[in-house]
């Protein structure tokens, strides 16, 4: 079971250690336990030492330095599984309880590194989005929904349908789902409002969507008249 976070305000500094797992932090004992955790280098700005006692201004520092830290500690753990966009990344913080400014400059830290590239996360996403499956709107939106901004989305999303054929990808998938058998039973007013509702939810321009229904039902027309005889 967890042990309840030590109460800082008033207590003393019994000691200052490294941490074993990160020579850059140091452990801020209070009696036996870890009171917080800090950078080497913020703890030479709070001019912390053992003795010390500590205030309710000491206590809101360190207390936002040891989330800091642990919040750092497992925005590389995310990163290390994954690419994240620095949009999703934020969003991940908050719920950690980072405030704004914490965020901005963790992110810009980490950006700073190469952990986070948002403009190569959103050509590789985009690239692997544009199979023909999904035309640039959707793809665009695909992004956004990974913490991407609107330009940025937008561009890698025109950038990787630029040498793909719209309309040609929009009449695949429009014959492909004519030819379930559940279109069959459709009126041809239903089925094609439902094959463009389709279209357009993959993210197809207004025009490709119409010339698509309007080749695949002629198409499955034409397949119906040539059984009929």
């Amino acid at each position: 079971m967890p042990r309840d976070p030590v109460d800082l305000p008033g207590a003393e500094i019994s000691a200052i250690r490294p941490d074993p797992r990160n020579p850059e932090v140091l452990r801020i004992m209070v009696g036996r336990r870890i009171g917080a955790r800090v950078n080497a280098v913020r703890a030479a700005e709070l001019d912390l030492d053992t003795g010390l006692q500590i205030d309710e201004s000491l206590a809101r520092a360190l207390e936002a330095e040891t989330l800091r830290l642990d919040a750092k500690r497992r925005a590389l753990s995310w990163l290390s599984r994954r690419s994240l966009s620095s949009g999703a990344l934020a969003q991940k913080l908050r719920r950690l309880g980072l405030d704004t400014d914490a965020i901005e400059e963790l992110t810009t830290e980490l950006q700073a590194a190469g952990l986070i590239n948002d403009p190569a996360y959103a050509k590789a996403l985009a690239e692997a989005r544009a199979d023909g499956a999904r035309g640039a709107r959707r793809i665009e939106i695909d992004l956004r929904r990974r913490g991407l901004g609107r330009d940025l989305s937008r561009h890698a999303a025109e950038d990787a349908t630029k040498d793909r054929d719209e309309r040609e990808d929009a009449l695949i998938l429009a014959r492909k789902r004519a030819n379930r058998p559940s279109f069959a039973k459709l009126e041809r007013a239903a089925a094609e409002r439902r094959l463009s509702g389709f279209l357009q939810r993959r993210g197809f321009s207004a025009d490709a969507c119409r010339e698509a229904v309007r080749r695949a039902m002629r198409e499955l027309h034409d397949q119906d008249h040539d059984q009929q005889f």
